[in-house]
């Protein structure tokens, strides 16, 4: 039976997520020097695997290609942790939702197409980021994420796309090796020579791309009600679901490359993620659409968040009162009758915490609900270690006043180019640069920095103090024109000399010549 932890050294257990594969899935706060905390996910290699070495040895594979990946546009793991039998990862917590989720029917629709081609283009930079990532010596890892579906892109509430869950990744390094004729990943989103269980390489990856960008174009699943069977033999035979009749109206344009993505010949897709993320950029040079992905996002969640609220504040007054009472906390359930999805992706998206059933009986909610509210968990698990902090601080300290200090703090914002737009916890800002103020909290609040046409930054800061912020984005590249093919000239054929007629004799004609004109 697994036991619930209750902190995993300076990490401190606020929540048990549920299972993610060969690990359990935990979100901690990180406590830190000077009253640093933020909020991680640990997954850790469950207790009953730890001691098979096979399995242990998956772990640690997933763990090595984890760390070496850091990219915007991909999950960021912060550390390693491997000490006698605890193996965990400490990764960044995700404030937002899978794409899987906003393509359901019930939020499809707050999602427009352009929305959509920008989700699909920010997971290709990552994933092409992955696939070109080389050793310390340049060596190329030849990275495949061999699971690409919307259950493993998350878009958070500031607008950032990330690729998550490297779990079965395949890497050149790996001391582990995939036993032949074993199949990983999911089957609606796997290529055909990876469902026949042939040597792969990003190329299957490309085809996942173009199975999840079919989807936001038709606005439906590629297989709907089909079974694995059925999908693998359509897979083989090339017989895929056609765009145009699922959607009448799909641009043609978008419609051509998801042909080509989608291939059943490897040779004849997108050679590298990043052809086909060019290929998108061009049509969506045609659309005039200004949607603010995260202002979409957050808006489309907004009733959900909101009924969190009660569930959250439960769990830290919960969390106040066992910490006062006792130097660690009692082992926390997990929230809900049963275990999360099994997706590492969904399970960083939530952030709705336990409450212990004797003290609070917590609202009814539906699975959706469960579904991450880190932005109201963060501020809220950050108070409750605060104010717990700060009644152990001054439990017996002189009645002496401290100096009074700021209620707010002076914040500065610049970012090149001058079109560049500044997102606050998901808020966005009014202008470029930005002069203003902000409530000394202490606690870590996200800028987001993106510009049409350039990559995008995230910074965190704590407004503890002033805050200057100057960032220079950097262009994202246009993709070299087409070359155009060489004319070679024909050779002319060899013309034979014509010698010239010699001329005829003239006669001489005197005046006395009868022939004479």
């Amino acid at each position: 039976m697994e036991i619930d932890r209750t902190s995993f050294g300076r990490y401190r257990v606020v929540a048990r997520l549920g299972s993610g594969g060969m690990g359990l899935v935990y979100l901690a706060v990180a406590l830190g020097p000077a009253g640093v905390q933020k909020l991680v996910v640990i997954k850790q290699l469950r207790d009953s695997l730890a001691s098979t070495a096979s399995v242990r040895g998956m772990f640690l594979d997933e763990a090595r290609v984890a760390m070496r990946l850091n990219h915007p546009n991909v999950v960021q793991t912060n550390e390693v942790v491997d000490e006698g039998p605890d193996l965990y990862l400490v990764m960044e917590f995700l404030d937002g939702q899978p794409l899987a989720t906003l393509l359901e029917s019930d939020h499809a629709g707050r999602l427009p197409l352009a929305a959509r081609l920008r989700i699909v283009c920010d997971a290709l930079t990552g994933l092409h980021y992955a696939h070109e990532l080389s050793d310390l010596g340049g060596t190329p890892l030849a990275i495949v994420h061999r699971d690409v579906s919307p259950h493993n892109i998350m878009v958070t509430y500031e607008g950032q796309v990330k690729i998550v869950d490297f779990g079965i990744a395949k890497a050149a390094d790996a001391t582990t090796v995939t036993d032949s004729g074993v199949f990983k990943g999911k089957v609606r989103y796997t290529s055909p020579e990876q469902a026949l269980s042939k040597p792969i390489d990003r190329r299957a990856d490309v085809f996942g791309m173009g199975i999840i960008l079919w989807e936001c174009v038709a606005g439906r699943r590629l297989w709907q009600d089909a079974n694995d069977a059925s999908i693998l033999v359509a897979l083989v035979s090339g017989k895929l679901p056609d765009l145009v009749e699922a959607n009448p109206s799909a641009p043609p344009e978008l419609v051509a490359i998801c042909k080509k993505a989608l291939a059943v010949d490897p040779d004849e897709r997108y050679a590298t993620a990043r052809d086909m993320r060019a290929a998108i950029v061009a049509y969506q040079r045609t659309l005039s659409d200004t949607t603010e992905l995260g202002a979409v996002v957050t808006a489309g969640f907004a009733n959900e968040r909101s009924e969190l609220r009660a569930l959250v504040d439960a769990q830290i007054k919960a969390m106040r009162e066992r910490t006062l009472e006792a130097d660690t906390m009692r082992p926390i359930p997990i929230l809900g009758s049963g275990s999360a999805t099994a997706s590492e992706g969904t399970a960083m998206a939530r952030g709705g915490v336990a409450v212990e059933a004797t003290p609070v009986k917590p609202p009814r909610v539906n699975k959706m609900l469960v579904l991450a509210v880190a932005g109201v968990v963060t501020a809220a698990v950050v108070a409750a270690v605060a104010t717990t902090r700060s009644h152990d601080d001054h439990r017996g300290a002189p009645a002496s006043a401290a100096p009074a200090v700021p209620e707010r703090v002076h914040v500065r914002l610049h970012a090149t180019p001058d079109g560049a737009r500044f997102v606050l916890d998901g808020t966005p800002l009014p202008s470029n640069p930005f002069d203003g103020e902000a409530p000394r909290d202490s606690l870590i609040h996200s800028i987001v920095v993106r510009a049409d046409g350039f990559d995008t930054r995230n910074v965190d800061t704590t407004f503890d103090r002033d805050v200057a912020v100057d960032v220079s984005l950097s262009a994202i590249a246009p993709p070299p024109p087409p070359t155009p093919p060489k004319v070679v000239a024909k050779p002319k054929p060899f013309a034979t000399p014509v010698t010239p007629p010699a001329p005829k004799p003239t006669r001489q004609i005197d005046e006395g010549d009868p022939y004479r004109p």
